[in-house]
């Protein structure tokens, strides 16, 4: 399956892979997978409506509620859950590298996240329709 070269494009092939796995039983980095696609998500609309001059100090942040406010700052129509983005943050670390905020996901906690996954890319759906 080819894909094109953008923030969106490598989002929508992530999402297609984790479809594809469907539930293995190990969750970990199916949901560090979310947090990615959340995260190009969010990035390919700051490539598009980010009104300050400069986005490459933005687009290297990997936290989502930083990318979540920016957008917000830049697009009065878009519609964010904070909460959710501060939820799908954590899984970048997280549930990647030990440490005392190591977190073994459970398989309630990743229907969580791809629930978060699908309302977001919903919204950069629409977002990205209107501005056509």
């Amino acid at each position: 399956m080819e894909t094109g070269n953008s923030y969106y494009d490598i989002a929508c092939n992530d999402l297609g892979y984790l479809e594809a796995i469907g539930d293995i039983g190990y969750y970990n980095q199916p949901a560090a997978l979310c947090q990615q696609i959340v995260e190009k998500l969010l990035k390919s609309l700051i490539e598009k409506f980010y009104i300050q001059q400069d986005i490459t100090e933005i687009l290297r942040t990997h936290s989502l509620k930083t990318l979540g406010r920016a957008l917000k700052n830049s697009l009065t129509t878009i519609d964010l859950e904070m909460k959710d983005l501060a939820y799908l943050t954590n899984y970048y670390f997280d549930t990647r590298y030990p440490g005392p905020d190591y977190h073994l996901v459970s398989k309630e906690d990743f229907e969580e996240c791809k629930r978060i996954v699908y309302s977001i890319k919903q919204e950069v759906d629409r977002i990205m329709s209107l501005e056509v």
